[in-house]
């Protein structure tokens, strides 16, 4: 990796009062306006709250939302299509207990407090899914990796809630 990027991940340590690992308050926390959980809970049809949404078929072919200008959110169902196409490489930024309780089949765990010390582990040339509980972490790791250098970062909108709330694939334990 070049030198000058920053060394460490925005949130690195949290606030005094916050509550990082649960993302309790993150609707509050993060930007006015932004609660990813409300938002997931109020699509109607297949989804959330309508029963398991239908299965994506891979699409390894299918274009890249653009990234050239920031970080962009994908919805879960969108995100699956482009895990199961093996288009980007899974980024877990919660904390180990977060993810051996449940993570997306594939994701690695680099937690947010370590992000910055560890961008040699991830490959610039590969887009990144950004991930998180509620995706405020992810949102902020996404956005340090892109002004860090790297050209396609997508932030899981609504983080692993929404993933779980249509019923996407999960799989425990620690990976190792």
């Amino acid at each position: 990796m070049a030198t000058g990027r920053p060394a460490a991940a925005p949130g690195t340590p949290a606030p005094a009062g916050a509550a990082p690992a649960t993302e309790a308050n993150a609707g509050v926390s993060g930007r006015a306006g932004r609660d990813e959980r409300g938002a997931a809970a109020d699509r109607s049809g297949s989804g959330p709250g309508g029963g398991a949404a239908a299965p994506a078929a891979p699409a390894a072919t299918e274009a890249l939302p653009d990234a050239g200008q920031g970080p962009a959110e994908l919805e879960p169902v969108e995100a699956r299509r482009l895990i199961e196409g093996g288009q980007v490489q899974i980024i877990d930024v919660r904390d180990p207990w977060e993810y051996e309780r449940d993570h997306i089949p594939g994701a690695r765990l680099v937690p947010l407090a370590q992000l910055g010390a560890r961008l040699e582990e991830i490959d610039p040339e590969r887009p990144l899914l950004m991930v998180c509980e509620v995706g405020e972490r992810s949102r902020l790791a996404a956005e340090f990796l892109h002004e860090a250098g790297f050209p396609a970062v997508y932030n899981l909108k609504g983080g692993m809630i929404a993933w779980r709330n249509y019923r996407l694939p999960v799989e425990a334990g620690s990976g190792r």
